[in-house]
């Protein structure tokens, strides 16, 4: 008797495959959708407005992983339907329709598939190595290492020598994160300790997701396992889970922070000037928390790109006084440090990096005019032209 369905087996693992891939890309795309109102919220979304928001490295690349998922899983559902609705012939082999791709019309769309995952893979790289680079404030010594493994795992055409390459890249850009994490947090009080940690586990959490969802699939392939088709179409959903998991638990755990009384970053404050003499001495403001860069906090830049990470510079952010006739106006001007990166603005001119170079520049410019800002959290919006406390 002819079948009029794919054999049963070859059909169950092809709608379990959608049903699993269905499940992970809706995670995936709420996280998404609450990132997304994060990142856009008056509140949070700092100087950047509206479409500029959305245009650094890791915006760029968030929306590269949604519609990668997104195409992924429309490709798996057609081919479950093709499965469902199209008969074959009843020796063909479960090994022949869904792991060997000998079945015509199916070919095209399976192929298509696998481009997507490779490329979410490939994304997924860079971003890590993106991370890297930015938490050491841009040296492209620390990144050389996976920077040329990157090309080597894109030309291995063995399945396994990818994965490794892969796998590779995460633990080695891991682990100099949180080594980075680990001496800065020597060097913190407290609070502030606290907060390192913090980025430090969600980072490593992340991480260990994926290293896990590696091994498993690893597994499952070297085993000749059905389960590798499951595997293999979660990929681009479970690697944008991973990146916007530490975007949101970081901008959460800074709200937190940021609304707690006594917090840095919570009310009004006020400043003593340093220096000044008559008249108030003192100023009134408000600091205003942003999420420039939507997985930074604790002075510690995880992520972002351009002008995100211009704030900080070792475990205090610095910033100067202007004098007062240097330019037009009254009383004096506030410029926060930066990381020595310069957009083309007076604001962070002065490029203090850590409390050497600010010592250096008390002995140049004066006492007054150099004030350490300790920050426990967030990222203060560069806008600003007062100092905060």
């Amino acid at each position: 008797m002819p079948f009029d369905s794919p054999p049963p087996d070859a059909l169950l693992i092809q709608v379990v495959t959608t049903v699993c891939e269905t499940f992970a890309y809706a995670i995936f795309l709420v996280l998404f959708i609450v990132m997304s109102y994060l990142r856009l919220s008056p509140a949070m979304a700092g100087r950047r407005k509206g479409l500029a928001a959305w245009c650094g490295f890791v915006e760029v690349s968030t929306l590269s992983l949604v519609l990668l998922a997104t195409a992924h899983w429309a490709v798996g559902t057609g081919v479950m339907f093709y499965a469902f609705f199209n008969g074959t012939a009843p020796n063909t082999t479960l090994n022949q329709i869904l792991f060997d791709r000998y079945l015509g019309p199916m070919k095209p769309y399976l192929s298509v598939g696998h481009s997507l995952a490779f490329v979410s893979i490939l994304i997924g790289d860079l971003v890590i190595i993106h991370r890297l680079w930015t938490i050491y404030n841009r040296s492209f010594r620390v990144v050389l290492l996976p920077v040329t493994m990157l090309p080597a795992s894109i030309s291995f055409s063995w399945q396994t020598a990818h994965w490794v390459l892969s796998s590779l890249i995460t633990i080695y850009c891991t682990t100099l994160i949180a080594r980075k994490i680990w001496f800065s947090v020597r060097r913190q009080e407290e609070a502030q300790t606290r907060m390192f940690f913090l980025v430090m586990i969600i980072l490593c959490e992340s991480a260990a997701l994926w290293l896990v969802w590696t091994i498993f699939f690893l597994s499952a392939h070297l085993s000749g396992s059905d389960v590798r088709v499951i595997n293999n179409a979660l990929v681009p959903s479970v690697i944008g889970i991973a990146n916007v998991l530490i975007y949101l638990r970081i901008a959460l755990a800074g709200l937190r922070v940021s609304s707690r009384p006594g917090s840095p970053t919570a009310g009004r404050t006020t400043r003593k000037r340093a220096g000044t003499t008559g008249g108030d001495n003192s100023e009134s403001h408000r600091v205003q928390g942003t999420l420039t860069n939507p997985a930074s906090f604790a002075m510690a830049s995880m992520s972002g790109s351009g002008t995100d990470s211009e704030w900080h510079g070792g475990a205090y952010g610095y910033g100067a006084y202007e004098p007062r006739d240097s330019f037009s106006g009254s009383g004096k001007r506030w410029y926060p440090g930066s990381l020595g990166s310069d957009d083309g603005t007076n604001v962070g001119h002065l490029g203090l990096t850590n409390a050497l170079d600010a010592d250096r520049k008390r002995a140049e410019y004066g006492e007054e005019y150099i004030v350490e800002v300790p920050q426990a959290s967030l990222h203060y919006n560069r806008s600003l032209r007062k100092p905060p406390k």
